[in-house]
């Protein structure tokens, strides 16, 4: 699914566009979305890095 939502998008960002730009606007975009998905899930960032050790 992510797959083919790069690629409509990268259809639709404008020829003029820088692609480093657009590369670091869709991978800010998608760490936003996981973070909100993070929280959503209940996730809590110090007791995941505590089980982590």
């Amino acid at each position: 699914m992510s797959n083919v939502l790069y690629h409509n998008i990268a259809k639709w960002t404008p020829v003029s566009l820088s692609p480093m730009l657009g590369l670091g606007v869709t991978y800010f975009v998608s760490f936003v979305l996981c973070v909100i998905g993070y929280y959503f899930t209940g996730g809590g960032i110090r007791n995941d890095i505590q089980d982590l050790n």
